[in-house]
């Protein structure tokens, strides 16, 4: 019973951000504010941001299944406090398009790079507009692909 009310709960996240009129598939033309890593503001330059974000948003894009959890403050504070995690926070609300779920809205993105979310290699993304309470999008084989990327600037 439970399952089922979650998964109405994501299709209708899901429906409700396709009717965004400002649609598009990761522009490079998104603006971002912040690159947070580990608990700090990523100190790099624009170029460099717009490489990181044009990543976490393809590997988002790309995400192939979805956990389902209900998103609590607890849970997002014991990410910050407790593991190794990129936090993305956009300027204005953008739309994602994904290629499994549709389009998802968001104006940050919270990427654990260790614990239990970050298990078997998969990148697990918690996003929302103005708190984390869209359904998590994980994409099966991108947390190598993003600690790489992180390594770089870590």
């Amino acid at each position: 019973m439970l399952k089922s009310l979650l998964l109405i709960c994501f299709l209708q996240s899901v429906i409700v951000a396709g009717c965004d009129s400002g649609q598009h598939k990761n522009q490079e033309s998104m603006m971002i504010n912040d690159i947070i890593l580990n608990g700090k503001s990523l100190e790099v330059t624009d170029d460099e941001k717009a490489v990181i974000s044009k990543t976490v948003e393809d590997l988002l894009s790309e995400s192939d299944d979805f956990y389902e959890l209900i998103v609590t403050g607890s849970i997002i504070e014991s990410i910050r406090n407790n593991e190794k995690f990129i936090e993305l926070i956009f300027n204005e609300k953008q739309t994602i398009q994904t290629d499994r779920f549709g389009n998802l809205s968001v104006k940050r993105i919270l990427v654990p790079l260790t614990g239990k979310y970050a298990a078997n290699g998969q990148a697990v993304f918690l996003t929302g507009v103005n708190d984390y309470s869209n359904t998590p999008l994980i994409n099966s084989s991108g947390l190598e692909k993003l600690n790489e990327l992180i390594e770089k600037f870590d």
